[in-house]
């Protein structure tokens, strides 16, 4: 059937090729419906939120609403994370850093006096009518004490001796009793952990 076109009368074959051209562009445009011409745009749902309830929107998912006991947690968090940052920026303080050391490099009897003291305590509880027994443990504390002084003494000017020859300033606020906690806190327990070992160097 496409080989042959039948004949019209009264046509020449020009006005027959623009008939067929014309019929083909019609055919086309109704199988295509809109692809030969711009397309209509669709409408959308909703409407398009302005700058504000837009910046509204990505404020409450970074900083979403929460209840008074969610809050409190969270802000006893950051509290911590706080502290935590603090804590570490003071411990890399170049004079609590020779503190540590200075104190981690020797026994000392200081590191014992709290578990001496509770032991010599117990006895003396123990033994609580027992006029010599108490005689004893007073006297006992009262040494274990003394001790305690003259080492607390010793080291710190020894620090101080060290540090003013490293050129360091060991009369820093709070410095004194934190080198006295870290004396008396056993070894296992002191944080940050020993970076020397006893007898050794630094």
């Amino acid at each position: 059937m496409g080989l042959f076109r039948p004949y019209e009368q009264g046509k020449t074959e020009a006005d027959r090729s623009t008939g067929s051209t014309a019929a083909s562009l019609a055919q086309a445009a109704e199988q295509g419906g809109t692809s030969t011409g711009a397309r209509t745009p669709q409408k959308k749902g909703t409407r398009t939120p302005t700058r504000a309830e837009a910046e509204a929107a990505r404020m409450a998912r970074l900083h979403p609403t929460l209840s008074p006991k969610e809050a409190k947690k969270a802000q006893r968090q950051a509290d911590r994370e706080q502290r935590m940052r603090n804590l570490d920026v003071a411990e890399r303080i170049p004079e609590r850093a020779l503190a540590r050391d200075h104190v981690d490099s020797q026994l000392t009897i200081t590191e014992f006096t709290i578990p001496l003291m509770l032991v010599i305590m117990a006895v003396s509880l123990g033994f609580g009518r027992n006029y010599t027994v108490q005689q004893v443990t007073s006297g006992l504390m009262f040494a274990i004490f003394a001790l305690w002084l003259v080492n607390i003494t010793l080291r710190w000017r020894s620090f101080k001796r060290i540090a003013l020859e490293r050129g360091l300033k060991p009369k820093q606020r709070g410095l004194m009793m934190y080198m006295i906690n870290r004396m008396m806190t056993m070894r296992a327990l002191r944080r940050p952990e020993p970076r020397v070992k006893r007898g050794e160097s630094y």
